[in-house]
């Protein structure tokens, strides 16, 4: 399932994210920053952390190694990668 959402908070996002996990739909995609795609599950408790990435159009290596840091670190703690958009 996609739904078109634009968000001025990244707690009403979050949020918004959180409810969708305990009607039984994870997000699995992000494009352009206000399309989401749902894949269908049993409804569940789920935690959802936004980090969006302020990347220059021709990145430099320290901002991708900046980024490549935090995912890395994130998943140190336990934490997955639900939905990566390259435009964020």
């Amino acid at each position: 399932m996609k739904k078109f959402r634009f968000f001025l908070s990244l707690a009403k996002e979050r949020d918004w994210l959180e409810e969708m996990a305990t009607q039984g739909w994870l997000l699995t995609n992000i494009t352009l920053g206000v399309i989401y795609t749902f894949k269908e599950t049993e409804p569940c408790e789920k935690v959802y952390e936004i980090e969006r990435f302020a990347l220059s159009r021709n990145p430099a290596i320290s901002e991708l190694t900046a980024r490549s840091n935090a995912i890395s670190m994130a998943k140190e703690f336990g934490w997955e990668v639900a939905a990566h958009d390259e435009m964020l």
